[in-house]
């Protein structure tokens, strides 16, 4: 996985107003957010 798909994805983490609620996820872009262990596996 390229370097910058890993920071994205890290990056939505770390912006929950909820557990759960990603910004992505408040956008639509995906229905629930990315584990570490899928990201990295």
């Amino acid at each position: 996985m390229p370097l910058l798909d890993i920071y994205r994805a890290w990056n939505n983490l770390c912006h929950q107003e909820n557990p759960g609620e990603t910004p992505a996820v408040n956008a639509g872009i995906s229905e629930k957010p990315l584990s570490l262990d899928q990201l990295l596996g």
